[in-house]
């Protein structure tokens, strides 16, 4: 529903009657003991002051959209029903609100690419309430309190003990992070990890009258069902395109009814050999690797380091089929993807598949571990360091349709986003590929129509100098992510334009005081109200908090006194924010000097 822009309208306050007919409405439709609800626990439901906008999506559905007083939707509904229906963020907040369904990681990556929920990818046991029509989340077993989409149950799942050789659409997603409902919020937006959860907060309510239907008694009942049945078969999931196959690992629950994270998947000797073969796949395609090299260096380097985000203790060489490193490379070579020689252990690898061969032509590219993906970002990405880890600058680069043809050649991806180091690989490799080099002067190339289409020139020759420069300006559009660390590359949406900068500006306020002000601080993970009780300590004077007048999206956090310099060293101490990403403006006036008189 929200894969596009809702094209909200302006925003109202609700008024109180109103509100409360929204809380009685809530705790209706989804069975909340309101005698039983902390006020607390109230207002995580429904804060006191919220506001309210219309909306019509791309697809024509109409509704409205309901946020706190900080502009984050916390509810919204369709005009063709009544019924409320929560966002992830207040789920976070409340996750007893709705059942939830649990997947696996790699099925939320397609999630996140705009697939529905299907059956296979689901994870039993399943929870009573997950019946057709019903309003349902979705979380990654791997943080079973953190909901990453809601939508609607498009069968009866709970009635399945297994879903293998099941098809179907489990969950039609109508909301998901990263969809432009949950871009609403400005600034980046860290998906919370299964600590930062309270579920304790729906365990202490007290429990309601037996004829009532208590939410939480259904949430403390699931728990112990999990609980008493230590061992469950979570089936396989069966993916038409995904070539990693995880058949029915085992998902041992933790007595520990706070801890529901630490589940534990015993995969088959078959699924960890299919993780061993992908990486090499990967390395084949992906790595640049100079042959000759000894089999220790070709698995540490490459390998090891090119596996699958899987847990190291689940996934390693001594619960392959092989056992020995030795056996992997020969049996590899007997597959005809590297050749190999030597003796025993003692192994040199002398040469690698290409692209004739049928498993390296068809092999796709997945994520990596960290290490991998922060070598990728090239020299694009600037980090800074700080108390709370690095502060990631990713530059990064979409194309534009007139570079299509471009990347099919290459058979890359077109949809997607490239680092600058990238692009300058990928043409410098087109040109030799296809001879471009301008035989009178080697500091010219002759673009063919291809590369002429995403230039966009019609002269017939171009330095080579610029080519990557008038590439990137006419046939890509620039994008940006500003990361505390990599882990969350696939949480934070890359924003579109230059990258923002913090304003520092100092002014004179009311023709007597000097007052400095911070605007735009948001971007960088910097909380306006950390921000401003600490500024209040190290100026010694007073600081507000207030929505920016020219840009109402973004917090403004004003000090009493000329502090650049402080809020500078501030920022960058504390929160890892470089010089060169904040501006600085000095609006006070300098008194003018009275001429002196002259003497006659």
């Amino acid at each position: 529903m929200f894969k596009k822009s809702p094209g909200l309208k302006s925003l109202s306050n609700v008024k109180s009657s109103e509100k409360r007919r929204l809380y009685y409405a809530i705790c209706n439709d989804y069975n909340l003991p309101q005698s039983k609800l902390s006020p607390e626990l109230s207002k995580l439901i429904l804060p006191n002051n919220i506001k309210y906008a219309t909306f019509k999506s791309a697809t024509g559905v109409q509704g409205t959209i309901y946020t706190d007083e900080r502009n984050t939707p916390i509810w919204f509904k369709t005009r063709d029903s009544d019924m409320l229906l929560p966002t992830v963020f207040t789920l976070w907040k409340c996750p007893f609100i709705l059942p939830i369904i649990y997947t696996h990681n790699f099925v939320i990556e397609r999630l996140l690419n705009g697939s529905n929920l299907m059956i296979p990818g689901t994870l039993p046991p399943f929870d009573k309430r997950l019946q057709k029509g019903k309003f349902i989340a979705i979380a990654n077993i791997n943080d079973p309190k953190v909901v990453i989409a809601v939508g609607y149950c498009q069968a009866d799942i709970y009635k399945l003990d297994q879903v293998v050789g099941v098809h179907g659409v489990a969950v039609d997603i109508v909301h998901i992070v990263q969809d432009e409902l949950f871009g609403m919020v400005k600034g980046n937006v860290k998906v919370p990890t299964n600590d930062d959860i309270e579920l304790d907060t729906v365990l202490s309510i007290e429990d309601s009258e037996p004829e009532q239907t208590d939410i939480t008694s259904n949430v403390e009942e699931s728990a112990k069902e999990e609980q008493a049945n230590v061992t469950s078969n979570a089936e396989e999931i069966v993916k038409e395109e995904e070539p990693v196959k995880v058949e029915e690992p085992q998902v041992k629950v933790q007595n520990n009814d706070e801890d529901l994270a630490n589940d534990i998947y015993q995969l088959k000797i078959q699924d960890i050999d299919d993780f061993f073969i992908r990486s090499l796949l990967y390395s084949i395609t992906q790595d640049k690797i100079e042959v000759p090299i000894q089999a220790s260096n070709f698995m540490s380097n490459h390998i090891l380091k090119n596996l699958p985000q899987v847990d190291t203790n689940l996934v390693n060489m001594k619960k392959t089929s092989w056992k020995k490193t030795a056996k992997f490379l020969k049996s590899m070579e007997k597959s005809q993807l590297i050749k190999v020689k030597g003796k025993d252990d003692d192994l040199t690898i002398v040469s690698l598949a290409d692209r004739t061969n049928d498993q390296v032509a068809k092999f796709e590219p997945y994520k990596i571990k960290k290490q991998q993906q922060n070598s990728s970002t090239g020299s694009t990405a600037t980090t800074s360091n700080n108390d709370n880890g690095k502060l990631i600058i990713l530059e990064l680069y979409k194309p534009q349709s007139s570079s299509r043809m471009f990347f099919n050649s290459l058979d890359l991806k077109y949809d997607t986003y490239y680092t600058l180091q990238e692009l300058k690989t990928l043409i410098l490799e087109y040109i030799q590929k296809n001879q471009l080099g301008d035989l009178k002067n080697p500091k010219n190339i002759r673009p063919d129509d291809i590369m002429r289409q995403m230039l966009k020139i019609e002269k017939p020759t171009i330095e080579r100098s610029k080519v990557l420069e008038t590439a990137l300006k006419n046939s890509f559009s620039k994008f940006w992510k500003i990361l505390q660390n990599m882990d969350d590359y696939n949480k934070v949406k890359p924003r579109k334009g230059d990258l923002p900068k913090v304003k520092i500006i100092e002014e004179m306020k009311l023709g007597r005081k000097i007052v400095t002000r911070v605007i735009g601080m948001e971007e960088y993970w910097v909380d306006p109200d950390e921000l401003s009780s600490i500024l209040r300590v190290k100026c010694s004077g007073s600081t507000t908090v207030t929505k920016n007048i020219q840009n109402p999206s973004q917090m403004e956090v004003t000090v009493q006194g000329p502090h650049n310099k402080l809020v500078q060293d501030l920022l960058a101490t504390e929160y890892g924010v470089k010089p060169t990403w904040i501006e600085y403006e000095n609006k006070v006036k300098k008194k003018s000097k009275k001429p002196k008189p002259v003497v006659v």
